[in-house]
């Protein structure tokens, strides 16, 4: 994004509209910083701005991944459609992604406010690979690594910075909980706020992973917002 200056009056109106605080004021006209933008078109979508001064410029690559996972309106080079994450962990009663004897996994990494740099990314999914979990190859981050089997973000990426990124996975039950633990290790390196979303088939009306989360020091918050039906024939789960 940048600012028209032939328009922008330096009023200020726009500068709480920014989620991550890249605009300011600066010699009497309004200033992105560009490091900080997250290129998520807030401030031009609001249409706050009386002058109409902010202009949506033709980004190019590798910047444009910041809109990819940033903007909602911009769609996944690798999945075609608009979003951070792949069909999402709470349709497994009709698409079986995760049947018994796994976990789904997803590491939901910043929010407006701070966002995520690459290398927090990158942090998250090595520890996840190195420890027996597979990354989910129809996520809309599968792009940005070297290799699903090494969870590296490719280096062109590294000094991106963006909105919010989904690392998901999916990790044998046995290798859970060594899992959890190394990313409870890892947790002071990551440098903004994350959720960890899971997923399991439930027993004898128990959530097993309950247990799993808090012996790797980790305080479950169960959720119920599985889609029940979605038009679709429940899966077959074994």
């Amino acid at each position: 994004m940048v600012i028209d200056m032939q328009k922008c009056v330096g009023c200020g109106i726009c500068i709480p509209y920014c989620p991550v605080g890249a605009i300011s004021i600066q010699e009497k006209k309004g200033y992105i910083d560009m490091d900080k933008c997250v290129e998520c078109g807030s401030c031009l979508k609001q249409n706050v701005c009386p002058q109409h001064a902010f202009v949506q410029q033709t980004l190019a690559w590798p910047r444009y991944i910041r809109a990819i996972f940033s903007n909602v309106a911009v769609p996944s080079p690798n999945t075609g459609v608009p979003g951070r994450g792949t069909e999402e962990m709470k349709t497994n009663d009709v698409t079986g992604r995760f049947p018994s004897g796994v976990v789904g996994v997803a590491f939901e990494l910043g929010r407006p406010g701070c966002g995520t740099d690459m290398k927090s990314v990158q942090l998250i999914a090595t520890t996840v690979v190195q420890n027996g979990g597979r990354l989910e190859r129809d996520n809309p981050t599968t792009f940005l690594f070297e290799s699903l089997v090494t969870g590296k973000v490719k280096p062109e990426y590294m000094d991106e910075h963006c909105m919010s990124v989904i690392v998901e996975a999916v990790v044998d039950t046995d290798k859970f909980i060594p899992l959890m633990k190394e990313i409870k290790k890892i947790e002071p390196q990551i440098s903004t706020v994350f959720s960890v979303d899971v997923i399991t088939i439930m027993e004898n009306g128990k959530i097993p992973t309950d247990a799993m989360l808090k012996e790797a020091g980790f305080t479950p918050r169960p959720n119920g917002k599985t889609c029940l039906g979605l038009g679709r024939p429940l899966a077959k789960f074994n």
